[in-house]
């Protein structure tokens, strides 16, 4: 028979609601999908991750709502990849006083007179991101060890078979994924604002896109005049999706291997 003591305990335990000890780990906000990714590798079951942007939203030009901001405010710690490419992150993280972290300035690759924001595409970057959570959730040091494995595991696969190569890419956002697998871009259509490729710019891009074997290029907003270009210059178009709009695959480290898999597809005969 049980006592009077165990069967209060069992109604206790009944009774607890189903996301209870969801609600005892901190909630890790990423504003955009692939940082999310560095954080679930990285914490496994340590913290709850969510996305802020949905799916398909443009970081460059997202205008948030007053629901974003009350997730900001209740969230443990806010990742973003910082005010170059998501300036309105900057002003509701004064409004929260949320912790924060982000990529420093002094981390950002030049091509030419564009800033290149988009740091989560260098394995080296984004272990700067982790390192950086890890410090911000005063975690253990040995925290980063799974991580760090999988990030030189994925490094020693792709950098010689890369090293060296050259792409012509479309959206010129690659510098920093370029410098982590010493890849050559010999030409870059588009900053990503929205503008189409004037006819000045292709014609001082045609003789750089013959040094290149195919055209990278996203299916996002500007996906059609990529295909243009390509068709144009009689270059195959290899399509990546560096915000992954459409990946199912949750860690970083395994989506980067996808996304390198899709590239080295520029170099097949």
């Amino acid at each position: 028979m049980w006592s009077c003591l165990q069967r209060l305990l069992l109604l206790f335990c009944l009774g607890l609601p189903a996301s209870w000890a969801e609600a005892e780990k901190p909630v890790v906000l990423a504003s955009i999908e692939p940082l999310a990714k560095i954080a679930r590798e990285l914490l496994g079951d340590r913290a709850k991750v969510e996305v802020l942007l949905p799916a398909g939203a443009n970081p460059h030009q997202y205008a948030l709502k007053i629901s974003d901001l009350g997730r900001i405010k209740s969230a443990s710690l806010l990742i973003w990849n910082g005010p170059a490419l998501e300036p309105y992150l900057q002003r509701a993280i004064a409004k929260t006083a949320v912790a924060d972290v982000h990529f420093e300035d002094s981390q950002l690759a030049h091509t030419d007179l564009h800033r290149d924001p988009h740091y989560w595409l260098s394995p080296l970057q984004a272990m700067l991101m982790a390192e950086g959570i890890v410090e911000q959730l005063a975690l253990p040091a040995s925290a980063l060890q799974a991580y760090q494995e999988k990030q030189q595991e994925l490094l020693a696969r792709w950098r010689e078979p890369l090293a060296a190569k050259s792409i012509a890419v479309y959206h010129d956002g690659y510098s920093h994924l370029a410098e982590a697998f010493d890849i050559n871009i010999v030409a870059a259509a588009s900053a990503g604002e929205g503008k189409g490729v004037s006819l000045a710019k292709r014609l001082e891009l045609r003789s750089k896109l013959r040094g290149a074997p195919c055209l990278l290029a996203e299916p996002y907003s500007e996906a059609n005049r990529a295909k243009r270009l390509a068709e144009q210059e009689g270059l195959p178009l290899v399509w990546l999706d560096p915000l992954a709009n459409s990946s199912a695959e949750p860690l970083y480290h395994p989506w980067m291997e996808a996304m390198l898999t899709q590239l080295s597809g520029c170099f097949k005969p």
